[in-house]
């Protein structure tokens, strides 16, 4: 941010400001750093940028750092590992990939934009062709799956090109 040295703050843009105010940050050498929808008042191609710059520079410095936000694009690009709130509490945490991959609730796939997403009435058939009975009716299941779900207890991913669900 050298160039920026002889600005004044008022003609700095927004991605600007948020590069000083993170230098600032790390240039104290704290313990643990707090962003707090660091990205949120930025346009899009900026926030893109930014947060692929504000991730690689945290991991260089060997920063900890909390971010709050409310874009999982973000976090997931920035963080090592995620804590997803609902209600003020902790909904699910782990690697960023791995909750995407795998929500752990229905709630945490609506979050991601993962859908529709279909209560599972009863599971019969075969272990390796298992039919998840739902409220829209009984879907095949993929062969993949680790483990059935109970009765009324999970949700399930549908297909419908395909006439398959995944739980």
């Amino acid at each position: 941010i050298g160039e920026l040295l002889d600005r004044s703050p008022a003609s700095l843009s927004g991605g600007e400001r948020q590069r000083v105010a993170l230098a600032r940050a790390l240039a104290a050498d704290p313990s643990i750093l707090l962003l707090d929808e660091p990205l949120s008042s930025l346009d899009a191609s900026l926030r893109l940028r930014l947060r692929e710059e504000i991730g690689g520079r945290l991991r260089a410095a060997g920063m900890t750092a909390i971010l709050v936000t409310h874009d999982a694009e973000e976090a997931f690009a920035i963080a090592d590992r995620v804590f997803i709130m609902r209600e003020g509490r902790i909904e699910a945490e782990g690697e960023p990939e791995a909750l995407y991959r795998k929500p752990p609730t229905a709630w945490c796939a609506a979050f991601f934009g993962r859908g529709p997403l279909l209560e599972v009435l009863s599971v019969e058939g075969a272990e390796d062709r298992p039919v998840a009975r739902t409220p829209l009716g009984s879907f095949r299941c993929a062969p993949r799956l680790e483990r059935r779900p109970a009765s009324g207890a999970e949700v399930v991913h549908v297909d419908a090109a395909k006439g398959m669900v995944a739980w």
